[in-house]
C-alpha cells in the first residue's frame, strides 16, 4: 500500500513537470501582441524600416495608424518605434538584442485615408499588403524575401528584391518592378514601365497602356498580355527558345531564337521590348486576363 502511494506521488509529480514544461513552451512559441498608434492627419511621408520582418499591410478605417509587433520580447525598450517629426513618420524596429527575436512578425494599419507617399525597407523576411495601396509615390525594397500586392495605384510604384518573387494582383501608374532571383507576375496593370530579373519568369497583363514597356530576365519565359485595340511596335529577343506574338488578325512566329520586329497597328503609339537569354517569350492580344496565356 505504501508502495503504491509512492508511485502515485512520483507519478503526479512527473506530470506536474511536464504539464509546466509545456506551458513554458506554449508561452514562448505564442508571442504576445504589442500595440502603438498615432493619428497621421497631415503626415505626407510613411517610412517603414526593419532588418528582418514579416510585415503585413492592413487597412484602418480612422485616421489612426496602428503598428503591432508579436513578439516575445518583453522589454518595451525593444519594440519598433514611431516617430513623427513635420508631416514625415518614421516606423523603425527597436534594438532587439536577444538571438530569439529574428523573425518578428508585424502588423501595420494604415488609414484608408492616406493617398500620400509611403517607403518600405526590410533586409530579409516577406511583405504582404491586404489593403488597397492608393498613394503619390510607393517605394518597397528587400534584399531577401517575397513581395506579394493587392491593388496598388500611384504615380510612380518603385518594388524591388535581390531574392524573391514579386506578385502584384493590379497595378496603375509608371511602374519598376526587379529582382535579381524570383519571378514577376502582375495580374493586371494600367500604365507604363520596366520589369526586369536576372532568374525568373516574368507574366503581365496589362488591361492598358501609356508609355513604352521593358521587360528583360536573364534565364525565363516571358508571357504579356496586351489590349486588343494597341498599336505599338515590337522588339524580342529570345538566346534560346522561340517568340510568338498573338494579334487579333495574325498570328507572328520566330522559332529557335532570334529577333522580333515589327508593328502591329495602324498607328503605333509605343514600343514594347522583351528580352530573354534562355527561354520563350509569348505576346497575346486575345487574351482578355493572364489565365488566358498560360
Amino acid at each position: 500500500m505504501v508502495l503504491k502511494t509512492r508511485l502515485n506521488i512520483k507519478v503526479m509529480v512527473i506530470l506536474m513537470t511536464l504539464s509546466a514544461a509545456f506551458q513554458g513552451f506554449s508561452s514562448e512559441n505564442n508571442p504576445e501582441n504589442h500595440s502603438k498608434s498615432i493619428n497621421i492627419r497631415g503626415v505626407t511621408s510613411l517610412v517603414i524600416s526593419y532588418t528582418t520582418a514579416h510585415l503585413t499591410l492592413l487597412e484602418s478605417d480612422n485616421d489612426e495608424l496602428v503598428l503591432k509587433e508579436y513578439t516575445n520580447e518583453q522589454n518595451p525598450e525593444n519594440f519598433g518605434n514611431i516617430f513623427l517629426e513635420g508631416s514625415a513618420l518614421s516606423i523603425i524596429e527597436g534594438p532587439r538584442m536577444s538571438p530569439n527575436q529574428t523573425n518578428v512578425k508585424i502588423d501595420v494599419y494604415i488609414p484608408r485615408s492616406y493617398r500620400e507617399n509611403c517607403s518600405i525597407y526590410i533586409n530579409s523576411g516577406a511583405l504582404t499588403s491586404e489593403k488597397d495601396l492608393i498613394l503619390k509615390n510607393l517605394v518597397i525594397e528587400l534584399s531577401d524575401g517575397s513581395i506579394t500586392l493587392g491593388r496598388v495605384s500611384a504615380e510612380n510604384i518603385h518594388i524591388k528584391s535581390a531574392n524573391g518573387n514579386i506578385k502584384m494582383d493590379y497595378g496603375e501608374g509608371s511602374m519598376r518592378l526587379d529582382t535579381i532571383s524570383g519571378s514577376i507576375v502582375v495580374q493586371s496593370a494600367r500604365g507604363a514601365g520596366t520589369f526586369k530579373t536576372s532568374l525568373g519568369r516574368i507574366a503581365v497583363g496589362m488591361a492598358y497602356v501609356t508609355g513604352d514597356l521593358l521587360f528583360e530576365t536573364g534565364i525565363g519565359a516571358i508571357a504579356l498580355s496586351l489590349p486588343g485595340e494597341l498599336s505599338f511596335h515590337v522588339d524580342a529577343l529570345t538566346g534560346s527558345g522561340n517568340i510568338r506574338l498573338y494579334a487579333p488578325d495574325k498570328q507572328y512566329r520566330v522559332n529557335n531564337s532570334g529577333p522580333m520586329n515589327l508593328s502591329v497597328g495602324s498607328a503605333p503609339v509605343c514600343t514594347i521590348r522583351s528580352r530573354t537569354g534562355v527561354g520563350n517569350i509569348t505576346i497575346n492580344m486575345n487574351a482578355p486576363a493572364l489565365g488566358g496565356i498560360f
